[in-house]
C-alpha cells in the first residue's frame, strides 16, 4: 500500500509539472 501511495504521489507530480505531454510520455515508459 505504501509503494501505490508513492506511485500515486510521483504520477501526479508528473501530471502537475507536464500536465499532458509528460503524463503521455510517463504512461507509455
Amino acid at each position: 500500500m505504501r509503494n501505490h501511495l508513492l506511485l500515486l504521489f510521483k504520477y501526479r507530480g508528473l501530471v502537475r509539472k507536464g500536465k499532458k505531454s509528460k503524463r503521455r510520455k510517463w504512461l507509455n515508459s
